[in-house]
């Protein structure tokens, strides 16, 4: 995967023109990993342009927000924080051992927040449009579905009535409002709060997983359990 979000600002980024290099794809226990670098491209006709200017690199976490996606009690001590892209096949293969953090690790939370990769044609979209189903109480299913559509929706030129399809589905009511928060991009900015931090944290992959703040090693539950053993609060 590539990271295309322009930043204006060169003391933070080197050169305003900058070279693509591609996507480099790292097999990891079992996962693809994607791996990128700060590059520029030309956008699909479906990317969505977030502003990631400004940014200023920090290695803190921002605190757990009210309209966070949160798996696990609220509550709980100890938060795992998974930066993930709706589009990314390595998301996809990793969500069943990340949906059993919540349960399997010691008094913690999940929270989703977005990275959609422009180098993934409909992931900023995606992310729009799980927002959408989210404002009527649907997130975590409308997300699932899709990474369950995935290889169906990737692709297209155009995936938005295929996301209509899949909320119907999922039981979001209000359908039109659906659609037209979509191609409004009504929750960019939502989404855009998230790609800012990840940005900010020079994530280098999705998905990046955070324990108590503290960057943790992509790998399955048990060596997850090893990592975050000394993390707990």
């Amino acid at each position: 995967m590539g990271n295309l979000y322009s930043n204006p600002d060169s003391s933070q980024l080197g050169p305003k023109r900058l070279i693509t290099i591609g996507i480099v794809v790292l097999l990891f226990v079992g996962f693809g990993y994607y791996l990128f670098k700060v590059g520029g491209g030309v956008p699909t006709s479906n990317s969505v342009d977030f502003d990631v200017s400004n940014v200023k690199f920090t290695d803190q976490l921002r605190e757990v927000q009210a309209a966070d996606h949160i798996l696990g009690k609220v509550e709980a001590k100890n938060t795992m924080v998974a930066f993930e892209d709706i589009q990314c096949p390595a998301c996809k293969n990793y969500e069943p051992i990340l949906k059993s953090f919540a349960t399997e690790l010691k008094d913690t939370k999940v929270i989703f927040r977005h990275y959609p990769l422009p180098t993934h044609k409909n992931a900023g979209l995606a992310a729009l449009a799980s927002e959408s189903a989210s404002s009527q109480g649907k997130f975590w299913e409308w997300v699932n579905l899709a990474y369950d559509r995935q290889e169906k929706w990737s692709e297209l030129s155009d995936p938005t009535e295929i996301f209509v399809e899949m909320a119907k589905e999922v039981r979001v009511v209000d359908l039109e409002k659906f659609r037209l928060d979509v191609q409004n991009k009504t929750f960019k900015n939502r989404v855009q709060e998230d790609v800012r931090e990840a940005f900010a944290l020079k994530v280098g992959g999705t998905p990046s997983l955070y324990f108590n703040g503290v960057k943790l090693e992509l790998a399955g539950l048990d060596e997850i359990k090893k990592q975050v053993e000394k993390l707990y609060k």
